[in-house]
């Protein structure tokens, strides 16, 4: 999901999205958090969103490939 908050109306089910299902989550987080409208609520979603995120990252792996060496 590229930059979704700079979506002018975000919808349920949109077909230009590459991750519909992911897409539809996040719609829906955002649902709650604006239907709660409460900012301890708020928090705990935020938070809990950085932890998943910080959780993904562990389980991914980079390779960078290395030049040959230069003597």
């Amino acid at each position: 999901m590229t930059e979704p908050m700079r979506q002018p109306r975000m919808f349920r089910d949109d077909r230009s999205k590459k991750d519909v299902p992911g897409w539809n989550r996040l719609v829906g987080i955002l649902e709650q958090v604006e239907t709660q409208n409460r900012p301890a609520f708020t928090e705990k979603v935020f938070r809990q969103v950085l932890l998943e995120m910080f959780r993904r990252q562990r389980t991914l792996t980079f390779s960078y490939p290395m030049p040959p060496r230069i003597s």
